[in-house]
C-alpha cells in the first residue's frame, strides 16, 4: 500500500489540491446508447472528410467513443467510429490488435483499413472476432489480430484504420456462460455468473484499445543485419500527455452532454479501481476538453476511495 501511494503521489503532482463531492451518473445502457446513435448528428459524407489520430509510437492507446465522437452511415448501419492514422515509421509491418472488454454491455469492434485515398481496401467484421474468457487480472473481452505487411504500408495502399460497429452487431446479444468451479475458487466469485448464464448487449457507444506492435525505421538502422521480427519487437509505452490544470482548459462553446459526461465518469472510476493511473488522466483529460468541469472531482474521490 505505500508504495502505490508513493506511486500515485507522483501520478497526480501536477493536479491542483482540492476535492469535492460529485454526482455520479450511471453509464448509459445499450438501449440509451442506441438512441443517442439515432439522434447524432452525421459528420461527414466521405471517409476522407473524417479526423484520424495519428500513430507515431508502438504502444497500447486507449479509446472511447461517446454520443460526441463522429457518426458516419454506412452501408453495415450508421455507426460512431474512431479513426487512426497508421504510422509511417514502421518498418516490416504492424500488428495491430483491438481489445474491447465487458462491462454490463460491450462494445464490437469491426475494422476497416483504407488506402491513402480514404478507399476502403478490407473489412473485418464481427464474425471471425475472437472472444477471452478474462482471468482475474482482466475481464471477458473481445479481442481482434491483425497484420498488415510492409509492402500494403509503404505502397499507400493502407495507411488508415477505422473502428465502427453494426447494425447488425447492436441488436444481437453475447451470452457469457455460468463459471466454472476452478474460476470461481481463483477469486471472480463476486459475479451474477457464478450461479447462472448472463446475457451481455451490445452497444453503440464504449471504450476499447488498440495494440500497434511494430519496428520503427531509426530502430532498424541501428540492428543487426539480422532485424528482430514483429514478433520479437520491444514494444515502447505510449506517451502520456500532461493534464491541464483547470485555468488551462479552455470551456467549449457547448455543454457537454450528460450521457457523455457519464461514460467518462465510469472510465475514469474504472481505470482508477485498477490501478490505471495514467490512463485515467488521459480520460479526465479527454472529458474536460470536451466540456466537463466534474471529472478532476471524480478522479480525486476516487483515489480517497482506493486508498
Amino acid at each position: 500500500m505505500t508504495c502505490f501511494k508513493k506511486l500515485l503521489a507522483l501520478s497526480v503532482s501536477a493536479l491542483l489540491i482540492g476535492c469535492s463531492t460529485t454526482d455520479v451518473q450511471p453509464m448509459v445502457s445499450a438501449e440509451q446508447s442506441m438512441q443517442l446513435l439515432q439522434k447524432a448528428e452525421v459528420c461527414c459524407t466521405s471517409f476522407g472528410q473524417l479526423d484520424y489520430e495519428s500513430i507515431e509510437q508502438p504502444g497500447l492507446y486507449d479509446f472511447a467513443l461517446t454520443p460526441d465522437s463522429q457518426a458516419l452511415e454506412l452501408s453495415t448501419g450508421k455507426s460512431f467510429v474512431q479513426g487512426v492514422r497508421l504510422p509511417s515509421n514502421a518498418v516490416e509491418g504492424i500488428k495491430v490488435k483491438v481489445i474491447s472488454t465487458f462491462n454490463d454491455s460491450v462494445y464490437v469492434p469491426n475494422v476497416m483499413l483504407l488506402d491513402e485515398h480514404f478507399n476502403p481496401v478490407t473489412t473485418f467484421g464481427s464474425e471471425d472476432i475472437d472472444y477471452d474468457s478474462g482471468s482475474i487480472f482482466n475481464g471477458d473481452q473481445f479481442e481482434r489480430e491483425i497484420k498488415i505487411s510492409e509492402a500494403h504500408l509503404h505502397s499507400g495502399r493502407v495507411e488508415y484504420l477505422l473502428v465502427y460497429t453494426t447494425k447488425k452487431d447492436m441488436e444481437e446479444v453475447t451470452i457469457l456462460p455460468k463459471l466454472d468451479q476452478g474460476t470461481i475458487r481463483v477469486g471472480r466469485h463476486n459475479e451474477p455468473r457464478m450461479f447462472d448464464d448472463v446475457v451481455i448487449e451490445h452497444s453503440a457507444l464504449g471504450s476499447f484499445q488498440i495494440k500497434f506492435s511494430y519496428s520503427k525505421l531509426t530502430e532498424v538502422k541501428l540492428a543487426s543485419d539480422n532485424a528482430p521480427s514483429i514478433e520479437n519487437a520491444v514494444v515502447a509505452a505510449p506517451v502520456v500527455l500532461p493534464l491541464a490544470t483547470k485555468s488551462e482548459v479552455s470551456s467549449p462553446v457547448d455543454t457537454i452532454q450528460l450521457e457523455t459526461e457519464a461514460m467518462y465518469i465510469e472510465l475514469v472510476e474504472k481505470a482508477v479501481r485498477e490501478n490505471q493511473i495514467d490512463k485515467a488522466l488521459r480520460f479526465v483529460e479527454e472529458g474536460e476538453k470536451a466540456g466537463s468541469s466534474k471529472l478532476r472531482d471524480v478522479f480525486f474521490d476516487a483515489l480517497k476511495q482506493g486508498r
